[in-house]
């Protein structure tokens, strides 16, 4: 298995992710791309890439098909030749957050709207603050509304007796 020279530049501020080629890659020229005549691309063995965290030592195989494979190699020729390396990593970190957080399981993912103003509303109401966890996933959220929200009933069903 080879590691492109550029599998370190994708970083975002939580830490290093990487993206790497799973198979045996050999450069394909992006005017060969190009050429529609000429069965074109990357000699593999196989069609995945990795989505690599150095945090917490794992990757992920992503299957992708062969256009896709092929314009990434070009792209990444482009960067290696001095294109704006920037540029493209805040294009792709744009589109890729989205991505990522849709695929997380759904207690992972960020608290709703919903959740959020009904937590809000018992913390309030109770007079507490609501912890930054609760805040930072569904699942935390929907804990601190089921630890809550029964002391939120008793009080105000013992306040209208």
């Amino acid at each position: 298995m080879s590691i492109w020279p550029f599998a370190n530049w994708i970083t975002n501020t939580d830490g290093p992710l990487r993206f790497r080629s799973a198979a045996s890659w050999q450069k394909a020229s992006c005017s060969r791309l190009k050429d529609s005549k000429r069965q074109v691309g990357l000699q593999r063995n196989n069609m995945a890439f990795s989505i690599i965290s150095d945090d917490f030592a794992c990757s992920i195989e992503l299957p992708l098909t062969d256009g896709l494979i092929e314009a990434l190699a070009c792209q990444f020729q482009r960067l290696e030749s001095g294109a704006s390396r920037d540029a493209f990593q805040q294009r792709l970190a744009q589109h890729l957050q989205p991505a990522l957080l849709e695929a997380l399981d759904a207690d992972l993912r960020p608290a709703t709207e919903a959740q959020l103003k009904f937590g809000r509303d018992i913390a309030r109401r109770l007079g507490i603050e609501i912890p930054s966890r609760a805040l930072q996933s569904r699942a935390g959220m929907q804990s601190f509304i089921g630890l809550h929200l029964p002391q939120l009933q008793a009080r105000t069903r013992g306040g209208s007796k």
